[in-house]
């Protein structure tokens, strides 16, 4: 299930990705608790800040061990890209300049794009735009891996893809009805976008040597950045009215579990997991929040939900190999297996 090199521990990956999903599915709950008194773009703002001032201490501190290895990775990449009349220093400058500007860049597709896109998109059509982005982008991802990573995408896999998405659709329950033009477009735009940050997040960070934290810094230092500049350009108030102390937790569970948390294990599933297998986990994401708004909310599930949930998780288990495991061990494994081949004695 897991890529080449991590065989040693083939859990940590699906275990990191599953993390994710399920942190990142709080946060449909928290984001409905904070807007009880934040506006969007200032419940933003405020998340980007309380996920910085945690990820920043953590940074500091894992940058000292790493140092080594980031200058090992530098004179890797000066050996082996720098002309001879390039000099070592301004070799290691470029590659320091190079691994910078993909920092930025996830940081503006995996936290600017996807956090103000997907702000706006719920603004223009409702909350059920957020089923179409939190179910497209694993597809759009695990379709376009063979082009951008070479990597090889199982056609059962798509199929399972295709149906979680549908679940996604169902639980949320997406109406076409009432969806707006508009809002549906920075929907579908959004979660090209994120499906494309996971791809290159994958690429990225062993290539190199972009670690799961500052994945996560890079991505709220931008969504801070846009939300901010949203607030004065809108003219947002930054701070809630009195009597707002579930909305300020809601948000710093925004910030610390469903933000840095969520975030740091993502892209360490995605440096172990292919994309197709990664992506597969992250329909767990809406699932989460639909049991979740039972006890908090007070929401009822219908029907067709539990019927959602049911695709959702049968979508996953095709795409992650789990339902050929399972029909393997009730079947049994031996017997789908070629009888071994005696050796000499």
């Amino acid at each position: 299930m897991s890529s080449a090199g991590t065989r040693g521990a083939t859990w940590v990956g699906p275990a990191c990705a599953i993390g994710a999903a399920v942190l990142y599915g709080t946060s449909w709950v928290a984001a409905g608790m904070a807007l009880e008194a934040f506006t969007p773009f200032a419940a933003a703002v405020w998340r980007a800040l309380i996920t910085i001032a945690v990820l920043l201490p953590v940074l500091v501190w894992l940058r000292r061990p790493r140092a080594a290895a980031v200058a090992a990775v530098a004179a890797a990449a000066r050996s082996a890209l720098a002309a001879p009349s390039v000099g070592a220093a301004e070799s290691t400058a470029g590659w320091r300049r190079g691994r910078l500007l993909r920092m930025i860049v996830l940081g503006a597709m995996g936290g600017a794009v996807f956090g103000i896109g997907m702000n706006i998109a719920i603004n223009l059509t409702g909350v059920a735009i957020t089923a179409f982005i939190a179910g497209g982008y694993p597809v759009i991802a695990a379709a376009a891996a063979p082009l951008i990573l070479g990597e090889r995408t199982r056609p059962v896999a798509i199929v399972g893809l295709v149906l979680a998405f549908v679940g996604t659709l169902l639980i949320a329950g997406f109406d076409l009805a009432g969806i707006r033009l508009e809002g549906t477009l920075v929907g579908a735009a959004t979660a090209v976008v994120t499906g494309l940050y996971l791809l290159l997040t994958r690429r990225w960070s062993r290539a190199w040597s972009i670690g799961p934290v500052e994945i996560a810094f890079s991505n709220f230092v931008m969504l801070g950045l846009a939300a901010s500049v949203a607030v004065i350009v809108v003219g947002e108030p930054l701070l809630p009215a009195a009597g707002s102390e579930r909305a300020w937790l809601a948000t710093l569970w925004l910030g610390v579990v469903a933000g840095a948390i969520a975030t740091a294990l993502l892209a360490e599933s995605l440096r172990r997991l292919p994309a197709s297998e990664s992506s597969a986990y992250l329909m767990l994401n809406p699932l989460t929040g639909a049991l979740l708004a039972i006890p908090l909310l007070g929401e009822v599930i219908a029907p067709v939900e539990l019927l959602g949930g049911a695709l959702v998780l049968l979508g996953i288990g095709l795409a992650t190999g789990t339902v050929a495991l399972v029909v393997r061990a009730v079947t049994g494994r031996r017997a789908l297996e070629p009888a071994p081949t005696m050796g000499p004695r």
